[in-house]
């Protein structure tokens, strides 16, 4: 097992709907760095220890990681947003 304050969650969502999550021994960081690397093939592979899952990144409609990697900055990044839900929406009104 892994230290847990490496433990970085990663849930992909996919075109068909289907939503895949990971707890995956990396910082945010170096998730990202594996990501980007992963773009060029446009597969990513995590390795469980069952089994090994294959993403095929073209499906991927959106990439949620937790906890938040603020270090990434520049063009098309939004700092210090927030998100809008069904409860914050109805307390602004």
């Amino acid at each position: 097992m892994y230290a847990e304050e490496y433990a970085t969650q990663v849930t992909f969502f996919m075109s068909d709907g289907n939503v895949e999550s990971f707890s995956i021994p990396n910082t945010p960081q170096e998730f990202y760095q594996q990501l980007q690397l992963a773009s060029d093939s446009q597969w990513f592979v995590v390795h469980l220890f069952d089994r090994s899952v294959i993403i095929h990144l073209e499906g991927v409609v959106k990439v949620e990681v937790i906890p938040a990697f603020s270090e990434i900055q520049g063009d098309g990044t939004i700092s210090d947003a927030q998100e809008v839900t069904f409860m914050t929406r109805a307390a602004r009104r």
